[in-house]
């Protein structure tokens, strides 16, 4: 069976360990499975209804960070790290509010007054393609905190993955590369001096 390894990270084949056992108290199977890869060992859960490719897989895999954190401030980068985790842990919702809040941390630490982040926003001297990055992150983090926005829908994965890599663009933009900039500068300072 092909799955994505939570240890190692790689896509590849998994082979059984031992015959799958049934829940009686939510009426699941579950799977022990072997990495061919580096050997770490995984379980997964399905229903008989399921197809076994789409089963919840434990330990979850994690994502990682596709920015460089210590270059963020330590309020945004929690907020940030937080965002990740509950993505990892399945917790979709808190991941895009957690998205949100993210990018109002950052409009308040560079300078924002307005009282809501759409004002907020609005304030931030960045690019204008960036605004609309932020407003959309806005758009997400609202969809999830507030429920009369959503009328009964949910907010899913692939969601919760959108808001993330706005988030990661953004924080690229606003502080990873000036603060790449500014340490290059002073390294060029330095040699000429």
């Amino acid at each position: 069976m092909l799955f994505e390894c939570p240890y190692c990270k790689a896509k590849c084949q998994f082979s059984k360990l031992v015959n799958q056992c049934y829940c009686q108290s939510d009426n699941s199977y579950q799977q022990a499975w072997v990495c061919s890869n580096c050997n770490g060992v995984i379980v997964s859960r399905f229903t008989r209804e399921q197809d076994i490719r789409d089963a919840q897989i434990f330990p979850l895999v994690k994502i990682k960070p596709k920015i460089k954190t210590d270059k963020l401030p330590d309020n945004i980068r929690n907020d940030y790290l937080e965002s990740l985790e509950n993505y990892s842990n399945g917790c979709y919702t808190s991941s895009v509010i957690m998205s949100r809040r993210v990018i109002q941390q950052s409009c308040i630490e560079k300078g924002a007054k307005k009282e809501n982040l759409f004002g907020q926003i609005e304030e931030l001297k960045i690019d204008d393609n960036l605004k609309k990055l932020a407003h959309k992150l806005r758009y997400w983090g609202n969809k999830g905190a507030h429920p009369d926005i959503l009328l009964g829908e949910k907010i899913e994965e692939k969601d919760a993955k959108v808001a993330i890599d706005f988030t990661e663009k953004f924080l690229q933009y606003v502080y990873v590369i000036p603060k790449e900039i500014e340490e290059i500068e002073g390294e060029v300072e330095e040699k000429i001096e």
